[in-house]
């Protein structure tokens, strides 16, 4: 993302503008907000815009850059404008190797968590299980009441 100004019929447009390429792979723009005459200084554009673009895409930088009072104040704003905005677009979606990432879909969906939990309880119980010997053709020697059998150990 970044800010450009725009002037029309002799008027200062600040707009926060960002980059992405449509579905034919050609770079595009879009207009995240339009800010008016707004008065924003020069040097904390670029970080404005970047800490923006982070809480669009919903992520907190961890080595988050200290912004100045004002700057902050504008992130603030920018953010609330994006709120009440009925055009506002998500981050543009990221591709690899030509494709959307936030476009693919699934279906057929089968849950394993569980069932693969329960999968290795019952192998672990049965290798448990395995030394020891049925109760017909147990030992006379054995005492093994952890497991439940009759056979030494």
């Amino acid at each position: 993302m970044y800010f450009r100004t725009k002037f029309i019929k002799g008027t200062a447009l600040v707009q926060l503008v960002e980059s992405y390429r449509n579905t034919e792979g050609l770079p595009r723009q879009r207009i995240v907000v339009s800010l008016g005459d707004a008065a924003i200084p020069d040097v904390d554009k670029t970080r404005i815009a970047r800490a923006v673009e982070e809480h669009m895409a919903g992520s907190v930088g961890l080595l988050a850059e200290d912004l100045s009072q004002e700057a902050a104040s504008w992130v603030t704003r920018i953010i609330s404008l994006l709120g009440r905005s009925k055009s506002a677009k998500p981050a543009a979606s990221e591709t690899v190797d030509g494709v959307i990432l936030d476009q693919i879909q699934n279906g057929n969906l089968a849950q394993l968590g569980p069932e693969l939990v329960a999968m290795e309880a019952w192998k672990d119980l049965r290798a448990q299980r395995s030394h020891c010997r049925p109760r017909l053709q147990r030992q006379p020697d054995c005492h093994c009441a952890a497991h439940g059998c009759q056979t030494s150990h």
